[in-house]
């Protein structure tokens, strides 16, 4: 119980963990699509998992260093963002915002790929 009254109030580990286990569960869930896969290759279903892990470990980076160096913002975020984004903007301005943070993380993610 602890446990998850812990995980409620620090939610930004939940896709660690869940990266974490699906790191861990990923040769039995490649066995059962594909018998042939070996435990842990560089075929193409391992890369997509792979993939997934990095993106939970990276949304986990992004939230702590929010958490440790910015509060006041990672608290705005978490308390009133969605009010404010629900009833002060326009439709286009939602759209808009919406489709660059889409865009923002999908070339951090292909920037990070590249690195890693």
């Amino acid at each position: 119980m602890k446990l998850l009254t812990w995980l409620k109030k620090q939610n930004e580990f939940i896709p660690l963990i869940a990266a974490i286990l699906l790191f861990l569960y990923s040769p039995t869930l490649l066995h059962l699509y594909d018998p042939t896969a070996a435990a842990y290759d560089v075929g193409v279903l391992q890369l997509d998992i792979l993939a997934i892990i990095r993106f939970c470990s990276f949304m986990v980076i992004v939230w702590m260093t929010l958490k440790v160096n910015w509060l006041p913002i990672r608290q705005y975020f978490e308390l009133h963002f969605t009010n404010d984004f629900k009833h002060n903007t326009t439709p286009w301005q939602r759209l808009k915002i919406s489709l660059s943070v889409y865009f923002a993380l999908l070339f951090t993610l292909a920037l990070l790929s590249r690195v890693i």
